[in-house]
């Protein structure tokens, strides 16, 4: 069970997206949490509403600020919640249909998840930015297999340009 001790400091105007969260143990579906949306307008946002993706069983769910006890430390992510991560597309678009790249995370022992297809180059910059706090390596691929990009434990590899940028 994860506690404040295990998260980041957060105040509550901190952009979430993308970021792991915590939050208390009373939520049902799980703790830790991919948080897709939290700002904008309208009553849901009004309210602190945070649009999640649970990485203990990839359920989509709505949760609160209140609720919520911060980001957490990127060193304290389990491989199984790695992997989770490592398969959901920037915005939580389902990983299915055809792309112009495709995104690899590398556990430390080498191990790799299947690949996410990426529609756009906006889209594979955005899962790097996604994974990068998280994952020991990344690489993102055209669709012949040619790495456009890599970085290891949030460092370039490769290109030694910036491709991406």
């Amino acid at each position: 069970m994860y506690t404040e001790k295990d998260c980041e400091p957060c105040d509550g105007s901190q952009c979430l997206i993308d970021r792991v969260v915590v939050l208390r143990q009373e939520e049902k579906s799980g703790q830790i949490f991919l948080c897709l949306w939290g700002e904008g307008s309208g009553i849901l946002a009004e309210r602190g509403a945070l649009r999640l993706i649970c990485l203990e069983n990839g359920e989509r769910h709505i949760g609160w600020r209140e609720n919520m006890l911060g980001i957490l430390r990127p060193e304290l992510l389990g491989e199984k919640e790695r992997l989770h991560l490592s398969q959901i597309c920037p915005g939580g678009r389902k990983p299915e249909g055809n792309g112009r790249y495709w995104g690899y995370c590398f556990l430390e022992d080498g191990r790799l998840s299947d690949g996410v297809a990426l529609r756009s180059m906006e889209e594979a910059h955005r899962y790097v930015l996604m994974q990068k706090r998280y994952q020991y390596r990344i690489k993102i691929c055209s669709l012949d297999g040619q790495v456009i990009l890599e970085e290891r434990q949030g460092k370039r590899v490769e290109p030694s340009g910036d491709l991406l940028e």
